[in-house]
């Protein structure tokens, strides 16, 4: 029989984060015009993009969810940086950031891999704005809760259809950062779909080769959202966060704060 135990979480992570509205910056059009992060475009032959880092803010390599690319690695090595229009460096970037950014070439990979002349970024809470941490975090959280239950196979099915603020942009850079933590493959599904394909026994109640993990909710207004958020494995083998809240504070930043937590 599953027996549910209930206590209440005191748990707050932090994580910056926000609505990730990666249309913020607009390209160029004027090449003699300074954007307004900073940087011209410096000639026809190069190709201007914006977008937010979702990962690696601070490191040479940061990973951009683009507007016009998708998800694109960045080497900032050789870039000339700036942040709020003043000359800056990679190591001052944050997950989070809007950037606009110029570049010559973007080589066939996923994520694509590209080598900027130039990025800008700006930090203004409007242009902050980092949701995928957020559900980066929690998808952190529920697998370094309960680890026995990740040792059920290779395979982490993520159902993000009823989380709130993402787009499906964002919805796959979070599939593909969910990789890095879990250490897994990662793929879309829903309960339903498991259940469809035969990945789900839905007699003995198990997931034959991984688990599942879940993300649901709704936004209460711009700044605040109530999530739950499930790992399962089978009946008797699965963790959940109840009445989990989720805001957005004054620089920019989300704090999340899962409420009760329940184990069967």
């Amino acid at each position: 029989m599953k027996k549910i135990i209930a206590i209440t979480a005191c748990l707050v992570l932090l994580a910056s984060l926000g609505a990730c509205s990666i249309a913020q910056a607009e390209p160029m059009t004027d090449p003699n015009e300074p954007s307004a992060y900073g940087r011209e475009n410096t000639g026809d032959s190069v190709q201007t993009s914006a977008g937010v880092i979702v990962s690696g803010g601070g490191k040479q390599s940061v990973l951009v969810l683009s507007e016009k690319e998708g998800l694109l690695s960045l080497n900032l090595g050789k870039t000339a940086v700036t942040v709020n229009s003043k000359d800056s460096s990679f190591d001052k970037l944050k997950n989070g950031m809007t950037v606009e950014f110029t570049y010559d070439s973007i080589a066939e990979s996923y994520p694509g891999q590209a080598v900027p002349k130039t990025l800008g970024a700006s930090e203004t809470k409007t242009d902050y704005n980092d949701i995928c941490s957020l559900y980066v975090e929690i998808i952190d959280t529920l697998w370094e809760t309960d680890i026995a239950l990740n040792e059920n196979g290779e395979n982490v099915y993520l159902d993000l259809s009823e989380a709130p603020g993402l787009t499906d942009a964002q919805k796959r850079a979070v599939e593909y950062l969910a990789q890095s933590v879990t250490g897994k493959t990662v793929s879309a599904a829903t309960m339903a779909e498991l259940e469809k394909n035969g990945t789900f026994d839905k007699e003995k109640l198990y997931i034959k080769d991984g688990c599942f993990i879940k993300i649901a909710g709704n936004a209460e207004s711009s700044s605040k959202m109530t999530l739950s958020a499930q790992k399962y494995v089978s009946g008797l083998g699965a963790i959940f966060f109840d009445d989990c809240t989720a805001k957005w504070n004054s620089k920019g930043e989300w704090t999340f704060a899962p409420g009760t937590f329940a184990i069967s």
